[in-house]
């Protein structure tokens, strides 16, 4: 890692087509964009004479600037490795099953398109589609908890979240006071995203939202409580596979079971449950997430307790706190 981009990479960085990507970087990412995330022209030659394929300037340029650091969130973006020819066209963006991908054909930066007659997708420029695509996935990693988007790390000041319960009013006002961004949107959604700088948002699974800055996150607070008096948490409990198998929170087939730690029904309700080969996750929906949290605790072997990391969340902000022993509360993602 040199930590300072290419001056190639800076040239494109600075050009209408790729300024939004500069931007995208600076305020939603941790690392600025480095001379390594992107593509040698060696490595750009091997890809093309691998497709038997004259990659389109677009997604050259595309691959210049992050070919290296490019991920999957919810859906898979093309990198340099998976990049394929399909149809005589190029892979862009697939699905997470593999139920459409995103094409594009030879030229300079040309209309993208979708292999599937089930889902929607305008006819759009290859560069819109990828700033499309890679706010929505920027968007996911907001909410899903895991603190990166397609591009790595998220800032420590982006938090995200589903309100799955909102009202059509709420979902109308808090759309109507962003724009809409000029990208497509998601084909599995087929609706395009709202939002500006520092906030994206969409009705998709509920009302998805995502800030990058405090101030943007007091906006959308304004808009609709994201932390009601009265309202719904999530508990969490994280314990090491082996030591959950031991206190009856694992089954057969490794399959969660909340029941093993009985809560009273008035305080929480079992949630979901995961399991993987080191550790393992148990969540409780609760309006009382400080008991909730204590009974949790207090339901373990005390010689497993200090194994236990515990932590919650209010329903509408996925972003995980702790409570401290002074009472105060901690970031705990």
């Amino acid at each position: 890692m040199t930590d300072r981009a290419s001056r190639r990479q800076l040239d494109l960085l600075g050009s209408p087509r790729w300024q939004w990507l500069d931007e995208l970087l600076r305020i939603w990412y941790v690392r600025a964009l480095d001379s390594a995330d992107g593509c040698s022209p060696d490595e750009l030659a091997d890809i093309s004479a691998r497709l038997n394929f004259v990659m389109p300037a677009t997604l050259a340029e595309w691959f210049e600037l992050v070919g290296h650091r490019l991920e999957s969130v919810q859906d898979a973006p093309a990198t340099p490795l998976t990049v394929r020819v399909q149809d005589g066209l190029v892979s862009v963006w697939t699905e997470n099953q593999a139920v459409w991908t995103l094409l594009v054909g030879a030229g300079n930066d040309p209309m993208c398109q979708i292999d599937s007659s089930d889902f929607c997708f305008p006819a759009t420029p290859l560069s819109q589609a990828l700033h499309g695509m890679t706010l929505s996935d920027t968007l996911v990693g907001a909410w899903d908890g895991n603190g990166r988007g397609p591009l790595g790390d998220l800032a420590s000041s982006v938090v995200g979240g589903v309100i799955e319960d909102a009202t059509d009013d709420e979902v109308a006002r808090v759309l109507s006071a962003f724009p809409q961004l000029k990208v497509p949107g998601n084909p599995f959604y087929n609706v395009q995203p709202h939002g500006d700088g520092t906030t994206i948002l969409r009705d998709g699974i509920g009302l998805e939202w995502a800030v990058a800055t405090a101030e943007a996150f007091e906006h959308i607070d304004a808009l609709v409580p994201l932390e009601p008096p009265g309202g719904r948490y999530r508990v969490s409990l994280e314990l090491p596979t082996a030591v959950a198998r031991q206190v009856g929170l694992i089954g057969r087939s490794a399959i969660p079971d909340l029941n093993a730690i009985h809560l009273p029904s008035e305080l929480a309700r079992p949630a979901t449950g995961s399991v993987s080969q080191l550790s393992a996750s148990f969540e409780w929906e609760t309006a009382q997430p400080e008991k909730c949290m204590s009974a949790v605790r207090n339901a373990l072997p005390e010689t497993e307790r200090a194994l236990a990391k515990i932590t919650y969340r209010p329903e509408r902000i996925a972003h995980w706190r702790t409570v401290e022993s002074d009472g105060g509360v901690d970031d705990a993602r």
